[in-house]
C-alpha cells in the first residue's frame, strides 16, 4: 500500500540522515568545520523533506557545536536554544540535559553568570524529574 512505501521511504531517508550527520560529526571531531557543514546541509534536505523532527533537533545540535568550536558563542546558543525546543517537546531526557550544559558553559564563559547558574539547575532538575540513570551526567552537572 502508499502507507507502506511512504513509511519505508521515510525510514530510509532518516537512515541517510543518520548516515550524513555521523560524517558530520567525524569532520567536526577533526576540525573540518566547513566539511562538516556540507554534511549537515545533506541530512538537512532529508529531514526538512520528511520532516523528520528528532533528526532536525539533532541538526541544530550539531551546528551549534560547530559554532563553539568556532567560538561563535551566540550563534552556539542560539542553535542550542532550538534544538532543545524539539528535544523537550519530544522527552528526549538525556539531550535536554546535554543542551542546557552546553548552554550553561557557554553563559559561564560569557560571564553571565545568573544565566549559567538556572541553565545548570534545569539540567539538574530534568535529570532527578526523569531518573537518568548516567552518573557522569549528573557529575557533569555539579561540576559547573
Amino acid at each position: 500500500s502508499v502507507e507502506y512505501l511512504m513509511e519505508s521511504e521515510e525510514t530510509q531517508a532518516e537512515k541517510i540522515s543518520i548516515y550524513y550527520e555521523q560524517i558530520a560529526q567525524s569532520y567536526i571531531l577533526s576540525g573540518d568545520y566547513i566539511t562538516g557543514e556540507k554534511y549537515i546541509e545533506n541530512a538537512l534536505y532529508y529531514v526538512e523533506k520528511y520532516n523528520l523532527e528528532y533528526r532536525k533537533a539533532k541538526i541544530l545540535y550539531l551546528r551549534a557545536q560547530i559554532y563553539v568550536e568556532k567560538n561563535e558563542l551566540t550563534l552556539a546558543q542560539q542553535f542550542f536554544l532550538s534544538s532543545n525546543v524539539i528535544f523537550i517537546k519530544n522527552n528526549n531526557y538525556e539531550e535536554v540535559i546535554n543542551t542546557f550544559l552546553n548552554l550553561g558553559k557557554i553563559t559561564l564563559h560569557l560571564k553571565a553568570y545568573y544565566s549559567a547558574s538556572s541553565y545548570l539547575r534545569q539540567a539538574e532538575k530534568v535529570y532527578l524529574d526523569n531518573n537518568i540513570g548516567t552518573d557522569s551526567l549528573l557529575g557533569e552537572i555539579y561540576y559547573y
